[in-house]
């Protein structure tokens, strides 16, 4: 059978039991990606050269190294139930070596980008800006922010359950549009303290609720687009260097690692599936607040008595060297 064929008959397959978010990441991985490269190969021509040859190919597409392991892994589930059905008894899919990884050196804006941007939300009269401070604020993925309803907010006890996310595609009947769903990961669903600095924008957001949508116009949910449309005018118009909205949780990650937050909480905040993620995405921000804290040290390697007391020394050092806070009210 060709690679093309089998692809299309186990996506079809296994579109009753999967999420219909990972249907679509299957799908777009073998008509972009597999189909292209493979799709007039019978399965049993898949030699681990062939498959070796295929990854060298999205290699050569400068993909990045998330998008290739994620193709492969569709391909090799493809091929290993293609086994089990007995359409091949050929897989040389663990053959497949992917390429080396290195983390790309995260985006987020700089302090004083990041005081700019916040000074103009809070001058500004449109409510849907509110979402920049909140994803500043508590790291949130553009589509958990904009599937967030009222009732994953708990005014009381001044915490947001995130639950859900959302994005826009076809639906299993063809149909475009809104869809959502559990969050990216298992550890994607968590709650996180409102910080007192943020919750009156997002009280004033519940006092001109307009649906049930957090992040609304005119009663309706904003779609992702025009969010992300309305955060790059607003870049714009700021002067601000251009990042895509997912740059205010890189820049949430490495405040709070600046400010000494440890690794552990930033994780949990961020929701990331263990805290590995978080030391390899952040590894220059890591590095930084390393420096500073082995720096608290260097009185003891004086040759000379310092000109103040050591306990006020040490008290003084100990402080949180990041300057004016998160944001600027």
């Amino acid at each position: 059978m060709k690679v093309t064929e089998w692809m299309n008959r186990w996506l079809e397959e296994s579109s009753t039991r999967l999420k219909w978010s990972t249907i679509i990441r299957y799908t777009e991985n073998s008509g972009c990606h597999i189909c292209p490269s493979l799709g007039e190969k019978d399965l049993d021509e898949l030699s681990a050269e062939v498959l070796q040859d295929f990854i060298q190919t999205l290699v050569g597409k400068r993909l990045a190294y998330n998008t290739i392991a994620s193709i492969v892994s569709t391909l090799k589930m493809a091929v290993k139930e293609a086994v089990r059905m007995k359409v091949t008894d050929v897989d040389n899919t663990g053959s497949m070596h992917l390429p080396e990884h290195t983390e790309r050196e995260v985006e987020c804006f700089t302090v004083q980008e990041q005081r700019k941007l916040v000074q103009a939300v809070q001058r500004s009269s449109d409510l849907r800006l509110y979402g920049i401070l909140i994803s500043a604020g508590m790291g949130l993925r553009i589509g958990e922010l904009l599937a967030l309803t009222w009732d994953d907010i708990n005014m009381h006890s001044r915490t947001i359950r995130i639950s859900k996310t959302s994005y826009y595609a076809k639906d299993r009947n063809g149909v475009y549009g809104r869809i959502v769903t559990s969050p990216k990961t298992h550890k994607s669903a968590r709650t996180i303290p409102i910080p007192d600095i943020l919750y009156p924008y997002i009280k004033e957001l519940y006092e001109n609720r307009d649906c049930k949508h957090v992040i609304s116009r005119r009663g309706k949910p904003v779609k992702m687009r025009t969010y992300q449309a309305l955060f790059s005018r607003f870049l714009s118009q700021l002067g601000i260097r251009h990042r895509g909205f997912h740059a205010l949780r890189h820049t949430f990650a490495t405040r709070a690692l600046e400010c000494g937050i440890d690794v552990k909480t930033t994780s949990e905040i961020l929701g990331h599936s263990n805290i590995n993620i978080t030391l390899q995405r952040y590894t220059h921000v890591l590095m930084e607040h390393m420096r500073k804290e082995l720096g608290k040290m260097e009185m003891f390697f004086l040759d000379h008595e310092p000109d103040i007391p050591v306990s006020t020394y040490i008290q003084s050092a100990i402080q949180i060297s990041y300057p004016g806070g998160m944001f600027v009210a």
